[in-house]
């Protein structure tokens, strides 16, 4: 089974490399499992909203932030309380008298109060949505020096929430937030250096102060960028944080710990059911490539019982979140026999979706299905393909 090694850039997608076949060998036996995706470290944290109120105020209330209301009109234990109120406030769904204790907080110089404050209005709780007044409210609990705040603000600025996009302050503000433990910030800041192939050093080690403060996605990424280097120690340490995140749920890791440990079949076959068991947790958690490469290894039978019937269904899901190798799959399954499941319309359409797609050899398998339909099937099955291009084609490409 050929393997992929991870990239070292940064990307949102998967790479799109599956092995050609044809209408004679549906990646069977006697065929080939198709090259599984890379998926490249994850950037969806740059498209965080600031932290959820729930999260962050449990951190801020146990973290000893109440100092930063020193300079504020009313005692300490008073802001202690009427943050507590505000929390009540919100578990009974109460979000606008939240709001109003944070806003009379935050005007009394409580930076928890003016970083929560920014965080329901961005968010739109309690009041209409004001990324202007969100990011007022979060520059006020910035100064203050509440790392939150700072962390809030920094985002606030980085991706133009209520006002100009300002790179330079935010990234100075992430810095001032991971200087003070922020495993968030560190996350960022990870994210932003990663991108860049001479800053490896600085985004492995803002990765693994947020690995280490239990954040899955810098763990999956700490791992990402462990398996591009060729020491076999930070291999192997790799192997450990993909673990860590995959136990925590993220199903990319899971996937790409199957895939890792597949590749060495050969020499671990020992630990193939323990691949198996994650590549079936990302595939129950959605993930497209583990659907597709789990549906291969039921179809072949090959480290499981032999089960077409659930293969089909993995690759229909897959297929379905716009997977090509499964749409492809998929298609010759419908112009085969053996699968029990023959309908050449449905057939012509997932492989015209591959095509579409991009996938090697459907264009190719298109052909000869196509040579071998009657018109009334070309008309079905070119009827099936537009019902579903906008639905499963993604991104959407022209025909060929």
């Amino acid at each position: 089974m050929g393997m992929c090694t991870a990239p070292a850039a940064i990307t949102t997608e998967p790479s799109r490399r599956n092995r050609p076949g044809n209408l004679s060998t549906l990646l069977g036996n006697d065929g080939p499992m198709p090259e599984p995706s890379c998926r490249r470290a994850e950037t969806r944290s740059t498209r965080r909203a600031p932290r959820p109120l729930a999260e962050l105020v449990a951190v801020l209330l146990t973290a000893g932030f109440a100092a930063s209301a020193a300079a504020a009109d009313l005692p300490t234990g008073a802001h202690a309380r009427l943050r507590a109120e505000a929390r009540a406030a919100l578990d009974r769904g109460e979000a606008a008298k939240a709001l109003g204790i944070y806003q009379r907080l935050a005007r009394d110089g409580d930076a928890v109060g003016s970083n929560n404050a920014g965080v329901l209005l961005l968010q739109g709780w309690g009041a209409a949505a004001d990324p202007v007044a969100a990011r007022a409210w979060f520059r006020r609990a910035a100064e203050a020096g509440l790392p939150g705040g700072q962390y809030n603000y920094a985002l606030s600025l980085l991706r133009g929430l209520g006002g100009v996009v300002d790179r330079e302050t935010g990234l100075a503000l992430l810095e001032q937030a991971a200087r003070a433990g922020d495993a968030d910030a560190h996350l960022e800041l990870g994210l932003a250096a990663a991108v860049n192939p001479l800053r490896r050093a600085a985004a492995i080690t803002h990765f693994r102060h947020a690995a280490l403060a239990g954040r899955p996605l810098a763990q999956l990424n700490l791992a990402t960028l462990l398996l591009d280097g060729e020491a076999p120690a930070e291999r192997s340490e790799a192997e450990d944080w993909l673990q860590r995140a995959a136990g925590a749920g993220e199903a990319t890791a899971a996937y790409r710990l199957a895939m890792l440990l597949l590749g060495r079949v050969e020499t671990e076959a020992a630990r193939v059911p323990e691949a198996v068991a994650f590549l079936r947790m990302a595939a129950e958690a959605g993930y497209p490539e583990a659907l597709l490469n789990l549906g291969v290894i039921e179809a072949e039978g090959r480290w499981v019982k032999r089960d077409l019937g659930s293969a089909l269904r993995r690759w229909r899901l897959a297929a379905e979140l716009g997977q090509p190798a499964a749409q492809f799959n998929l298609g010759l399954a419908h112009a085969r026999r053996d699968f029990g499941v023959e309908d050449a319309p449905e057939a012509y359409a997932w492989l015209a979706l591959a095509a579409a797609a991009g996938h090697p050899g459907a264009d190719t398998a298109l052909d000869e299905l196509a040579s071998r339909l009657d018109p009334a099937q070309l008309r079905h099955g070119e009827v099936l393909f537009q019902q579903r291009i906008d639905r499963f084609l993604r991104p959407p490409q022209a025909r060929r």
